[in-house]
């Protein structure tokens, strides 16, 4: 008999899982802290469950734990379906997942215990910082490595940004927490005054960065309706990127004819205005008719199949239509 090939969702399966978990983990704790806003006395008395020492633990749990590993289910996901093979280095992805839950599990620990670095959304200590950074080198190997051996030549946009993103993360991590360890769960940064304030800010920004991509990608993958093809073929440009590059294109072409009839005619103000309105309602229709336009699905992934495109008028611009 021959094997078949097939993608590795156990380790999809298991960071969507803890998604899920971690999601409501962290979301619970921000409703706790929320509450101690309005009512001082639910913190207990305890002095690991202030609102001081709660609040960078649903912090880094929504962020890190709900957010983080959302992007490692995802980017694993795409990764296979879109260049047609299995994940490369599978324990090394193994090694991500089960990382990646403990440097969670050693945050949801040492922060109520009041271990912190004092960064905001970079407060873990360096020992963790050194497993992240473990964990995250991993992943890119895991994911370039991947890319390297895929069975197409195409390279899909999501892939592009997954890689943008884990580069930047990566480079954000490391300089932003470099630090000077003067015991097991203590250390000082290693810049100082608004250096460490810029780097620190820095790696704030970035925190969003997650968020973003993770929409972002969701969408580009999933417009192509590629969720229920097992070979993820046909990954379209998604009909908002579309819209945009026919509304841009539109808009330049009215703007042409505008400035041609003021150069040759007296332009009153009214005919300005008509010429802005005519040129609004063609736009508005081109932006309509972008929705239409796809790429071909198939093994070649950006040759358009000429013979059997048709051509539709938008003002002053042809824009092309798949039949």
């Amino acid at each position: 008999m021959t094997s078949v090939e097939t993608y590795n969702y156990k380790v999809v399966r298991q960071f969507s899982i803890m998604t899920i978990i971690w999601g409501l983990v962290g979301m619970s704790v921000g409703v706790l802290i929320a509450s101690q806003l309005a009512w001082p006395v639910m913190n207990f008395d305890i002095p690991w469950l202030t609102f001081g020492r709660l609040r960078p633990l649903h912090t880094n749990a929504v962020i890190f734990a709900f957010g983080g590993c959302s992007l490692f289910a995802c980017s694993y996901y795409v990764v296979q379906h879109t260049c047609h093979v299995k994940l490369a280095f599978p324990a090394l992805a193994a090694f991500t997942f089960w990382g990646w839950q403990a440097v969670i599990v050693l945050a949801a620990i040492t922060l109520p215990m009041g271990i912190t670095s004092s960064k905001e959304y970079a407060e873990l200590e360096w020992p963790i910082d050194i497993l992240i950074t473990l964990v995250w080198v991993s992943y890119a190997i895991v994911f370039f490595g991947t890319i390297m051996r895929r069975r197409v030549s195409h390279i899909y946009v999501a892939n592009w940004f997954f890689g943008a993103f884990i580069i930047t993360v990566a480079v954000l991590h490391i300089f932003n927490s470099a630090a000077i360890p003067v015991s097991l769960w203590k250390s000082y940064s290693a810049y100082a005054g608004v250096q460490d304030a810029g780097r620190k800010g820095l790696h704030q920004r970035s925190s969003g960065i997650r968020s973003v991509v993770r929409h972002l990608m969701q969408k580009y993958f999933t417009e192509g309706e590629v969720l229920g093809e097992p070979a993820g073929v046909g990954v379209r440009i998604p009909n908002w990127v579309e819209s945009v590059a026919a509304k841009s294109s539109c808009k330049v072409a009215a703007t042409s004819r505008l400035a041609q009839h003021c150069r040759h005619q007296s332009c009153p103000l009214e005919d300005q205005e008509l010429d802005q309105t005519r040129g609004e309602e063609a736009r508005g229709r081109c932006w309509s008719q972008a929705h239409r336009t796809r790429v071909p699905q198939g093994r070649d992934f950006v040759a358009q199949d000429r013979g059997k495109r048709r051509t539709q008028k938008c003002p002053d611009v042809a824009w092309p239509v798949q039949g």
